[in-house]
């Protein structure tokens, strides 16, 4: 059976990444896999956790001819959430040259012993998958190069709000972006993704509330006019 991770989003000062293809130390992407594209994207772990297909958000499914595994990806038969860069093969299959880790939050109540913090963020861009099954956000947050073994590190989660009920009989889920610096100094922009599983809404749209450096407070919000569920059996 096959699962889906759902995170609560825990912000390293630095990600490694670890290959099960090696490439040649001399190449500088000159060659014939500097034409890459990339694509957002479900992909599974096989038993040794290496990514072995991914399904792509427009629906293309590929059939990863170099495995890669990530240390973030750390459960066998499993799927993840990433971002792909990739060069598709003559044969349909494709060679993954990276995949970035994309977190993937549910809205949750806030418990009463957790302190709400909405340390800003930079808010980037916020859109809705084309197939309709996630929200993604792309944001970027300050941080610092730190000492090994340091437990500084900056949280993010998604917290709910409040529900409108629109004249129409509509509904919107309103969230607010839970965001802890935790001490982080604040030196460097990081970017990254999260997605929303549209699923996740019990709502016809999210408003997402951000609190940003440049603007403030800004409020995203996207219409969920249908969703879909992943088949885990």
């Amino acid at each position: 059976m096959r699962r889906v991770i759902l995170l609560f989003c825990v912000i390293p000062a630095m990600i490694a990444c670890m290959w099960a293809c090696t490439k040649d130390a001399y190449d500088k992407g000159e060659g014939k896999y500097s034409l890459m594209q990339s694509d957002f994207a479900v992909a599974h772990t096989d038993r040794e956790t290496h990514f072995d297909y991914a399904v792509t958000d427009d629906g293309d499914s590929l059939l990863l001819t170099c495995t890669i595994a990530v240390n973030w990806a750390a459960v066998a038969d499993t799927l993840y959430r990433t971002l792909l860069y990739y060069d598709r093969q003559p044969s349909g299959t494709a060679f993954v040259e990276d995949a970035e880790r994309v977190y993937v939050l549910q809205p949750k109540d806030r418990p009463d012993s957790v302190e709400m913090k909405t340390d800003p963020v930079f808010l980037q861009s916020a859109w809705k998958s084309k197939n309709g099954r996630f929200v993604n956000f792309s944001i970027g947050v300050k941080t610092a190069y730190v000492d090994a073994g340091s437990n500084v590190h900056q949280s993010i989660a998604l917290i709910r709000d409040t529900v409108i009920v629109h004249d129409n009989g509509m509904k919107t889920e309103v969230v607010v972006l839970y965001h802890d610096q935790g001490g982080m100094p604040e030196y460097y922009t990081s970017n990254f993704y999260f997605s929303i599983p549209a699923d996740s809404i019990s709502a016809d749209s999210i408003s997402v509330r951000v609190n940003t450096y440049d603007l403030g407070i800004v409020t995203k919000t996207l219409p969920l006019l249908f969703k879909h569920t992943f088949d885990n059996h």
